[in-house]
């Protein structure tokens, strides 16, 4: 065997210093005949770091250098090298010996010596005998645990990595020069595309437009040149063509595998449910401030209707007044229209109470017919002379069931509707109608949740400018308008439309531009039997109170000086008083025995159910009516007591008198 270790020395130099050192002139130089026969072959592989040994075809140790036996102490040559390294009784199954003793062959393997706790790399190159066969085997080890270390790190972290990259709920890019390298999972569900149609491509693809995207590209440039993370929100189109909103941060990174320079990577977080909680959250914010503001509107609206109903009062009443004193129709009906105008004061105020109040519109059932005609004759007076009010009127009672007040202002809102409609061409008509139709077939099939039957049909007409198919469309839908900026909300047609559907109504449109355009309102027709009148106009006979001794409290002196005209016009004997304690002291002292008490509920010092209680513990039984602007009272459970609201009538007042004395049986009613 030394035959073949000095025969092979060339093979065996080559092997160990290639292992260890590389080619090139150092091994050339080692290789040189001389400098072996200087320094002796043996003194060579004993001064390297690999373990360098060389075994028979029995894998038995025939040279063990230096370092061999500074790793195992216990090898001899002669003895086998599984025994000695391996601890076992046949050559493990990696040993590449066997590899080389079989295809006479180099082979290569890493394994783990747990007794050294070492990662060992070896290498086995076949010697042959002069006849090419093979000899046996020269085995090089080098010890590669500090590298296979590092590499089992790298992998661990890349592997931790790639988890992290394919499994994170963010959106994850990573781009050289714009270009797309490479995409998560998540990245494709928040923009739609899949990778094969992303990786390679442009990130252009995900913007709506080249400006979005160079504005954003340049911005995005100057703040990688710091080295410091860059975050902005933006909005990128999906494949679906849809915008999304997003959060993007991203760096530079640099060492990428297959990469040249710098890349970029950058963290997407999809915006969208962020951004529909943001929306949600502030529409109840507007709709707590809405609340708030509903709620100061309540408190204001209930703080100024005293005053305001006090203000409407005289003006109805006196209004009342001329019109029973004049014989001049066309005055009675000037002052008509005045009281008229009056009553859709008062119900305004009303339904702003009930509104702030939360409470519901009433709901009664009235004839459309008489409303009507009050409502054409406001409206003609309301207008300019140059447009033509008409009035198609059905000459009987119809009743449908509803809010009248609100009726009223659907009107209003369709005629106003018609007046601009009409704008600058000066002149126009706006004709008013209504008549009773029988709905059914075909036409009532056409409406979702109508029923057959009797309908009361109203329309109001114009010859404005008319409107096109896709304004058509759109009317009806809260804070349209097709006007000017500062000459319309864009809420009167919504408000008609919900006030229709409230009432169980139906309500179309026709219209073409140039033509003009009819609202047509169907509402189901209800039996005049039960409707509930509102008191009718006011009656040319004087009302008669002869006799009747009133005792009449107010701390508002118009209205205080109203109803003693009323009163005494009526002829009854009044005593006013504008304080309560006044008046309580004309019934303790005897000064004025009332026959009836008339008092204001809201005054300084004492509420007119108190002043009703005083009054009773020295007039027992004493009829009382109740003056108010807030609303119905019920005077304390007090029996004996009407109540009127202000802006009253005459007829209201009279009314009330005569309702609060018939409560009594022993109270004579004088009138």
């Amino acid at each position: 065997m030394a035959k073949y270790l000095e025969t092979g020395r060339f093979v065996l130099v080559k092997t160990c210093f290639m292992t260890h050192m590389g080619s090139g002139k150092v091994y050339k130089y080692l290789c040189d005949s001389e400098f072996i026969s200087r320094f002796g072959l043996v003194d060579i592989l004993d001064s390297l770091p690999n373990l360098v040994t060389v075994h028979d075809l029995d894998f038995r140790f025939m040279f063990i250098n230096g370092m061999t036996r500074k790793f195992f102490p216990g090898a001899d040559i002669g003895s086998s090298c599984f025994e000695t390294v391996h601890g076992t009784s046949s050559p493990p199954a990696f040993c590449p010996l066997k590899a080389t003793y079989r295809d006479g062959k180099c082979h290569s393997n890493i394994f783990y010596h747990p007794k050294l706790n070492r990662q060992l790399l070896v290498n086995t190159s076949p010697l042959f005998d002069p006849d090419g066969n093979i000899a046996g085997a020269i085995h090089v080890v080098n010890d590669v645990t500090h590298i296979k270390n590092i590499e089992n790190k790298y992998i661990e972290q890349k592997t931790i990595y790639d988890f992290i990259f394919e499994n994170s709920p963010l959106g994850i890019l990573l781009t050289k020069d714009r270009f797309m390298l490479h995409v998560n999972e998540a990245f494709e569900r928040i923009t739609g595309y899949s990778r094969k149609e992303l990786i390679g491509r442009s990130t252009r693809m995900l913007y709506r437009d080249q400006k979005t995207f160079e504005t954003l590209g340049a911005k995005a440039a100057e703040m990688l040149r710091t080295n410091k993370v860059f975050s902005l929100e933006e909005r990128l189109v999906r494949k679906d063509g849809s915008e999304i909103p997003l959060k993007a941060s991203c760096r530079k990174v640099g060492g990428l595998d297959n990469v040249e320079g710098d890349a970029v990577v950058w963290i997407v977080e999809d915006l969208s449910r962020e951004k529909e909680i943001e929306k949600v959250a502030m529409r109840l914010k507007e709709r707590a401030e809405r609340a708030r503001r509903l709620e100061s509107l309540g408190i204001f609206a209930s703080g100024i209707a005293h005053d305001f109903n006090n203000i409407l009062t005289p003006i109805m009443g006196y209004a009342e007044l001329a019109q029973y004193s004049t014989t001049d129709d066309q005055q009675r009906r000037r002052l008509s229209l005045i009281t008229d105008a009056a009553a859709r004061a008062k119900d305004l105020i009303e339904n702003l109470l009930k509104f702030s109040r939360g409470e519901e519109e009433g709901i009664v059932t009235f004839d459309i017919t008489e409303n009507l005609r009050k409502n054409i004759k406001l409206i003609k007076a309301m207008l300019p002379s140059s447009i033509e009010v008409t009035g198609m009127v059905e000459n009987m009672p119809l009743y449908v069931l509803g809010n009248p007040s609100l009726f009223n202002e659907a009107i209003m809102n369709l005629c106003i509707n018609a007046l601009h409609a009409i704008g600058d061409k000066g002149t126009g008509t706006i004709e008013i109608g209504s008549k009773a139709v029988e709905l059914k077939g075909d036409f009532i099939r056409s409406w979702a949740d109508a029923k057959p039957g009797r309908y009361v049909h109203l329309w109001v007409r114009d010859t404005g400018s008319g409107m096109d198919r896709d304004t058509l469309s759109r009317i009806f839908d809260p804070y349209f308008t097709t006007k000017e900026p500062g000459k319309g909300t864009g809420l009167g047609l919504s408000m008609v439309f919900r006030y229709v559907n409230a009432n169980g109504g139906l309500m179309d449109v026709s219209s073409k531009v140039g033509q003009g355009t009819t609202f047509h309102i169907y509402f189901p027709q209800c039996d005049g039997a039960v409707a509930l009148k509102e008191g009718g106009g006011i009656s040319c006979k004087k009302p008669c109170l002869n006799g009747l001794k009133i005792l009449l409290v107010d701390d508002e002196k118009s209205v205080l000086t109203l109803a003693s005209e009323f009163l005494e016009f009526s002829g009854a004997e009044v005593l006013a008083c504008n304080r309560p304690e006044k008046a309580l002291e004309a019934v303790a002292r005897s000064l004025f025995k009332p026959d009836v008490l008339i008092t204001d509920f809201t005054m300084p010092k004492m509420t007119g159910d108190q002043l009703i209680m005083r009054c009773r513990s020295h007039l027992e039984g004493l009829p009382a009516v109740i003056i108010s602007g807030f609303g119905t009272m019920d005077g304390a459970g007090l029996r004996g007591i009407s109540f009127v609201k202000k802006p009253f009538r005459m007829v209201d007042l009279i009314h009330a008198i005569k309702t609060a004395m018939g409560d009594f049986s022993g109270i004579q009613n004088t009138m």
